[in-house]
């Protein structure tokens, strides 16, 4: 797909109240420019790019930032951690943190369950750990995935069994859908640290707990990760965990359920200021021992439309018959209402840009839109001031409509050959914003001849050729054909279907086939 590269708007200063932080603690790291936290007595802590810091709760904090500033708060109510440090706290932000501070500060302000993540092992993920309290193995914790085997065929099953644990394939079997061998991929995994079996049952039993916690009884929870009983899987739970799947389920209740996401986030929080207090500011870069883990929803509706960006790496989005596999960059639109299940890929992080109320937009079907690395920041800023009360005095959500539509046209006028007279420039990009004209629409003689000189086809033609391109495109992004037909201007599939046809001489469906492109697989 062709991104359109436009200038991203300004990032201007935002504020946070000392009215949404009466009473709590304050985690706050700054990404870009420049942060200040002003406090009840007049004190100001400023925080630049790069370092972090945490407030105790006090009678009054203010948080200001300047333009130009991508900062994340995490609040922390009081009691979360007994042990939460009573005094400020500054630290250093290294590079290798930053992408699993920010899939912690969207996944800790949710109230849907997210499968995957473990915010209370935060401070684990950053590869420090509290020299106080014992810590267990990586891939032994209670919902810890294990490691990703690097070897290509290992790790292509891996990625299939992260998918679906339940998949119960031999190893033989996995050799022949990866065209590897067995002794490769035994070596794979064992060069990761664990052979396959106990890879296969740790990730079985990762997957359970998420299941666990989010309300599935013990024998639904057996079967849906690939254990053949109730027994073998509670004797397996035990062994590696060492407490018994209906204990855990009761603790993880307390803790992940609801709207209660948000407290094992704050936990997570609160362990990771509590490590640094006592350890010390990390101004060294440590490194981070694990990769950021595929996550996903379970399947629900929104009361509102979301648009749903892809910040880092890859995901996918299932609608009914819409299986969308999204790229880095990419935001999507999903329409409230609708049942749907969105997913992130291992290395990934997907982020909410905006939320709109069906009032202020009709939509029935997600529309798309690509934007380029240079709108990271901005779009960043977007998310915290979607997810928190860190936002412009003047913060308005509908106006990422305008942006979004800009980018979208701008991503269209890429995908065909544009006049460059303006007049002729103006109709296409009329046509293209709707992929049809309004009734009545009326094109004079002098266009006509314009759009022949300058893209070498009629008008007829052109408007064929850019519905084309674009269908083409939304084909491979994984929209049902019957979808397709409607978002490029057609009233019927088997119209669409012939359009298509004697373009790229196959029916949409074969392309979808023929491209590999369409579907998901996981």
């Amino acid at each position: 797909m062709t991104v359109a590269v436009t200038q991203a708007p300004p990032i201007p200063p935002s504020r946070m109240g000392a009215s949404w932080l009466h009473d709590l603690n304050l985690l706050l790291w700054v990404r870009s420019g420049c942060a200040e936290i002003r406090t009840e007595g007049g004190a100001v802590e400023r925080v630049h790019a790069g370092q972090g810091i945490w407030m105790p709760a006090g009678p009054s904090m203010t948080v200001t930032t300047k333009a130009e500033t991508v900062a994340f708060p995490y609040p922390v109510p009081r009691g979360v951690d007994p042990e939460a440090p009573s005094r400020i706290v500054r630290f250093a932000v290294p590079e290798q943190w930053q992408d699993w501070l920010i899939l912690h500060f969207v996944q800790g302000s949710t109230t849907l369950r997210v499968f995957g993540y473990s915010p209370e092992t935060l401070s684990g993920a950053l590869g420090i750990a509290d020299a106080t309290r014992p810590s267990a193995a990586p891939g032994w914790v209670p919902g810890d995935q294990p490691p990703m085997p690097s070897a290509a065929g290992a790790h292509a099953v891996a990625r299939e069994l992260r998918a679906n644990p339940a998949l119960d394939h031999s190893l033989d079997e996995w050799a022949k859908l990866t065209t590897s061998s067995v002794s490769s991929l035994r070596r794979g995994f064992l060069a990761g640290g664990r052979p396959f079996e106990l890879w296969r049952t740790l990730t079985r039993l990762a997957a359970g707990c998420d299941y666990l916690a989010a309300g599935f009884d013990i024998e639904h929870t057996a079967t849906l990760v690939g254990f053949s009983s109730r027994n073998g899987f509670t004797r397996a739970f035990g062994h590696c965990y060492g407490i018994t799947p209906s204990n855990y389920a009761v603790r993880a209740a307390a803790s992940y359920r609801g709207s209660t996401f948000r407290v094992a986030a704050a936990r997570g929080t609160a362990a990771l200021a509590r490590i640094l207090g006592r350890t010390g500011a990390y101004d060294a870069s440590p490194a981070v021992t694990r990769e950021l883990p595929s996550t996903h929803t379970s399947w629900h509706a929104n009361d509102l439309h979301v648009l749903a960006w892809i910040y880092k790496g890859q995901g996918f989005l299932r609608i009914g018959e819409y299986h969308h596999r999204r790229r880095e960059g990419e935001a999507v639109w999903i329409p409230a209402g609708v049942d749907h299940q969105a997913g992130n890929h291992e290395g990934s992080i997907g982020l909410p840009i905006a939320y709109l109320d069906p009032k202020d937009l009709r939509m029935t079907e997600p529309m798309r839109a690509q934007f380029p690395p240079s709108w990271n920041d901005y779009l960043l800023h977007r998310v915290i001031a979607t997810r928190s009360m860190l936002r412009p005095s003047e913060f308005d959500p509908r106006a990422i409509l305008d942006l979004f539509a800009e980018q979208l046209a701008m991503q269209r006028t890429r995908a065909v050959p544009m006049p460059t007279d303006q007049r002729a420039r103006t109709v296409a990009a009329d046509f293209l914003a709707g992929m049809r004209w309004p009734a009545a629409y009326r094109i004079d003689a002098g266009v006509h001849e314009v759009f022949r000189s300058e893209t070498g086809m009629t008008i007829a033609r052109w408007q064929h050729v850019a519905r084309m391109q674009i269908a083409a495109e939304l084909l491979e992004a994984g929209a049902a054909p019957s979808i397709v037909a409607r978002r490029v201007g057609y009233a019927h599939p088997r119209s669409f279907s012939r359009a298509f046809r004697s373009s790229y001489q196959m029916t949409p469906s074969e392309y979808c086939k023929r491209s590999e492109r369409c579907g998901l697989s996981g």
